[in-house]
C-alpha cells in the first residue's frame, strides 16, 4: 500500500537529526491526509484541519476511525507545522505510529466491508491508498 511504503520512507530519514522536523511532519500530515482523499473520496489536503475535522463531524462514517484519535494526530501535526511546538524524536515515531495504525485500521475495515458486501466507507482504491 503506497501510504505505508511513503511512511516507512519518512520513518527512515534523518529529519530530526538535521533539525529538519517541521518538514518531516508536513510530510507526515500530507501522507495521511493524501491517503484520506484517495480511500475516501474527502479532499483532505485542500482543507484545514479544523475544516477537515466539521466534516467528519457531519459524517462520522465518512471514515471509519475514532474521530478523536485522528483529531489528535492532525492537531499534534499542525503544533508542530504551525506553531513553536518541538517534539523530541521519540514524538515524531509515536506519530509515525499513529498514522501507521490509521492506516491499518481504516484499510481493514474497508475490506471488512467489502468482504461482507457491505457499503464501504471508501472508494478502497488498495494499490492507490
Amino acid at each position: 500500500m503506497l501510504a505505508m511504503r511513503e511512511l516507512a520512507e519518512l520513518s527512515s530519514g534523518d529529519h530530526f537529526e538535521r533539525g529538519a522536523v517541521r518538514e518531516f511532519y508536513y510530510r507526515l500530515s500530507e501522507i495521511v491526509r493524501v491517503y484520506i482523499e484517495r480511500k475516501f473520496g474527502l479532499a483532505a489536503p485542500e482543507m484545514t484541519t479544523e475544516e477537515f475535522l466539521v466534516r467528519l463531524a457531519r459524517d462520522r462514517s465518512a471514515v471509519p476511525y475514532d474521530a478523536d484519535r485522528l483529531r489528535a494526530f492532525l492537531e499534534e501535526c499542525d503544533r508542530v507545522k504551525y506553531a513553536a511546538y518541538e517534539p523530541r524524536r521519540e514524538d515524531g515515531e509515536q506519530s509515525i505510529s499513529a498514522a501507521r495504525a490509521f492506516v491499518d485500521a481504516t484499510a481493514a475495515a474497508v475490506a471488512a466491508a467489502q468482504k461482507s458486501g457491505a457499503d464501504a466507507p471508501g472508494r478502497a482504491r488498495e494499490d492507490a491508498a
